[in-house]
């Protein structure tokens, strides 16, 4: 593996004083995005800017 690689999953990896992984935020805060990103899809396909 590229040593950046290495770098990377330990970042996300690292718990902070909680307990808490950046990749824990990031699975959290998926479901959000997904949803934001569906309400984008009609207006990327009509060829206009998303509103967010």
């Amino acid at each position: 593996m590229a040593p950046w690689f290495t770098g990377a999953i330990r970042y996300l990896t690292r718990k902070d004083a909680f307990g808490r992984t950046k990749m824990d935020g990031i699975k959290d805060k998926a479901p959000e995005w997904i949803e934001k990103a569906k309400t984008i899809v009609p207006d990327l396909k009509a060829g206009h800017m998303p509103k967010v």
